[in-house]
């Protein structure tokens, strides 16, 4: 028993690396250290302040090209071919993805104080890159984890605008229409036709990968850095407002969860299956709504503090439903009897290699690329 206890120690460790498994205090360091040079030197927000274009500022643009890019130049394009391979785990993931989670967000918000209904920006962007790490750990399918995100991609450009515009003018809150719609294309679109190129017409795509992919955590830090520059004084001032913040995401990743898992049990879904799809339900694409925040309403917005904190809760909140998922796995597949039974085609386990990383750098892979992602 000690062995076995040992080993999933060691090699949950050597997955998740030193970045990905205290992310969390990395966040709380760029914090402490943008809120003070915020605090004490407000000049350097005034300057940065001075480098935006259309309302997107040109230093984290360039930061959030470079967390993207190298998981545009992994991603395995042809997935999107086999969608529909799976169709259970697809429409109970997407149907939580668009229809509940968004509006819970919403709902949420608006239940603890009106201003955070800008939380939807976050509520309202499924994860993208950060779940890979979630389906390795509890040993989800890797092809059906792939194809669902494939999919997340393609639905973020139909759906995401239309619904974050739609939710947010429901309240008293102005949604530039069209910033939203170039925020997109421009954090998601962009890099991931640059991925689809180089990946398509190029050998270069795998070297290049490895060459950025050190440097993603690095630019998601410095992203955080600059963002708590511009919130050096609230962060100081109303250091509540943080902790109160925290507190709407926290059940909002847990009641998606409950009912993503819900609804896989009910579709017969196999653990394999049913793990990754929870996850993907659960989760944001953090990269994204930093974009649109801070191409909607500015770095020194609140919209872009929710965004923060939600990366800082969302790992240790995520780790936690791994756990759980993993003691929930023979119930999973007692409901959904049979192998035969189960959605064809789909393996048995997710392997890092699924995803193009190897086993001990598949978290600094991801953690920066979807959720506080990231991911």
């Amino acid at each position: 028993m000690g062995t076995e206890t040992s080993t999933t120690s060691i090699g949950k460790k050597s997955a998740l690396g030193c970045f990905g498994t205290y992310l969390p205090l990395w966040v709380v360091a760029c914090m402490v250290v943008g809120a003070t040079i915020g605090s004490l030197w407000p000049e350097v927000a005034e300057r940065l302040d001075e480098a935006t274009v259309e309302q997107v500022s040109l230093p984290v643009a360039v930061l959030i090209w470079i967390m993207v890019v190298p998981m545009a130049l992994t991603v395995d394009f042809d997935a999107i071919l086999g969608v529909f391979r799976f169709p259970r785990g697809l429409l109970v993931t997407t149907a939580v993805n668009w229809l509940v989670q968004p509006f819970l967000m919403y709902g949420l918000a608006t239940l603890f104080f009106r201003p955070s209904t800008r939380a939807v920006i976050l509520g309202g962007s499924p994860c993208t890159a950060m779940v890979f790490t979630w389906s390795v750990l509890a040993r989800g399918d890797g092809a059906y984890t792939l194809v669902q995100v494939a999919l997340n991609d393609a639905l973020i450009f139909v759906l995401y605008a239309p619904t974050m515009f739609l939710l947010l003018s429901a309240s008293d809150i102005h949604v530039p229409y069209i910033t939203v719609v170039i925020a997109v294309l421009v954090f998601v679109a962009v890099p991931f036709a640059f991925g689809f190129v180089v990946q398509k017409f190029t050998p270069w795509a795998d070297s290049l990968a490895r060459i950025l992919k050190p440097f993603t955590i690095v630019a998601l830090l410095a992203t955080l850095l600059i963002i708590f520059v511009f919130q050096g004084e609230r962060l100081t001032d109303r250091w509540t407002d943080v902790l109160l913040i925290a507190v709407p995401l926290t059940l909002q990743t847990y009641l998606v969860f409950a009912i993503a898992a819900v609804l896989a049990w009910y579709a017969r879904l196999p653990f394999n299956v049913a793990a990754p799809a929870t996850f993907i339900s659960a989760s944001n694409f953090f990269e994204l709504g930093v974009a649109v925040a801070i191409a909607s309403y500015g770095l020194d917005s609140g919209a872009v503090l929710v965004n923060v904190v939600g990366v800082l809760v969302e790992v240790p909140i995520m780790l936690s439903l791994v756990w759980s998922m993993k003691k929930a796995h023979s119930i999973f597949d007692a409901r959904a009897g049979p192998a035969s039974d189960h959605d064809s085609d789909i393996s048995s386990e997710a392997s890092p290699k699924d995803y193009g990383y190897s086993e001990d750098t598949i978290y600094d892979a991801s953690a920066s690329s979807g959720g506080a992602s990231s991911s």
